[in-house]
């Protein structure tokens, strides 16, 4: 079975696993504060290609990725040490 993260944290919820906060979306958005811009693509090594991002401009993030021919995202509100705790990402 094949699932983008957001379905995956759907079913996470159903079951009582806390997830962080966040939206989905196909179009650029307007956000308040730091953000982790996931695309959401059925492959892995999206923090290797440069498809995570942590910014503060969500809305031009998205329009740079959408560039690159992604069409979905997950915009995730939070600080950076949570997140990446729970996603397991390796900052250097």
């Amino acid at each position: 079975m094949k699932l983008y993260e957001y379905e995956g944290k759907e079913i996470f919820k159903l079951v009582g696993i806390p997830v962080p906060r966040g939206v989905v979306t196909d179009k650029p958005i307007k956000w308040d504060g730091k953000a982790i811009v996931k695309s959401q693509i059925l492959e892995g090594g999206r923090g290797k290609k440069g498809l995570v991002r942590v910014t503060e401009d969500v809305y031009n993030t998205i329009l740079e990725l959408q560039k690159l021919g992604v069409s979905k995202f997950r915009a995730i509100q939070g600080s950076i040490a949570i997140s990446i705790c729970f996603y397991r990402m390796k900052v250097t």
